[in-house]
């Protein structure tokens, strides 16, 4: 594998319309590559603690009166994580987690900038702009963009990323018990600049919020890891 390759992504829903908790379940984890998690859930939410071990990232804020709310988090492994688990204080609509994990290795900082943009939390749209960060600190970077929306069946049809980002997962089963999506992408860096990612969708569209940021590298970064066994979660070849 080459750094910044995807080595594995999960996605989990609540298991009801009236549950307050969401566990994502992935094969175990890879000390020093990079984990990333995103959680949507179709109404405004006060957050319950973050995950231990994480950092969150961005997010909408408690109780922010939205249609639907969303904040995701990365860790650096440690080595053999399998669980990622969010809570809200709200239950009676659908809650789902996103995860992938990244071909280290970073930095023992390894996050630089990050964007955000709530304006559509509220309002239904065709696209959906992640925010545009500052410049990198680094010409070695990856770039992750994360993206919920109130209703997985309104933004499924002809979705696509702009700048060259390229799908990672896309959470959107679209039943009436699991119809929030949370969706990642990422984009290898080899220049110092700022990075933006627009999500669209040829659908009917929705409420949605869009997030960015970017990891550094580690300095002379590289070399293989040894793949975790096949389970339930999606497998990437090298990208």
């Amino acid at each position: 594998m080459a750094q910044f390759d995807t080595i594995q992504t999960a996605e989990a829903s609540s298991t009801s319309p009236a549950a307050n908790t969401v566990t994502v379940s992935f094969g175990a984890a890879v000390a020093g590559n990079l984990l990333v998690a995103g959680f949507t859930r179709s109404q405004s939410v006060t957050w319950g603690a973050d995950p231990s071990g994480w950092t969150a990232i961005t997010g909408v804020p408690d109780a922010a009166g939205g249609s639907m709310a969303s904040k995701w988090f990365y860790k650096i492994a440690a080595g053999g994580e399998t669980t990622v688990t969010m809570t809200t204080t709200e239950t009676g609509v659908t809650f789902r987690g996103v995860m992938a994990e990244f071909e280290g290795p970073f930095a023992a900082s390894p996050l630089d900038v990050t964007a955000e943009d709530e304006t559509n939390i509220s309002t239904p749209v065709t696209s959906q702009t992640s925010g545009t960060t500052a410049t990198t600190a680094q010409a070695s970077e990856l770039a992750v963009a994360f993206f919920g929306a109130d209703r997985a069946d309104t933004v499924t049809d002809g979705h696509a990323y702009s700048n060259s980002f390229t799908e990672v997962h896309f959470a959107s089963t679209t039943s009436s018990t699991s119809r929030a999506m949370a969706a990642l992408a990422k984009k290898v860096l080899s220049a110092t600049g700022t990075q933006q990612c627009t999500f669209s969708t040829t659908d009917t569209g929705d409420d949605m919020y869009g997030a960015i940021a970017t990891f550094k590298a580690a300095a002379g970064g590289g070399g293989l890891s040894i793949p975790v066994a096949m389970s339930t979660y999606k497998r990437h070849r090298p990208a």
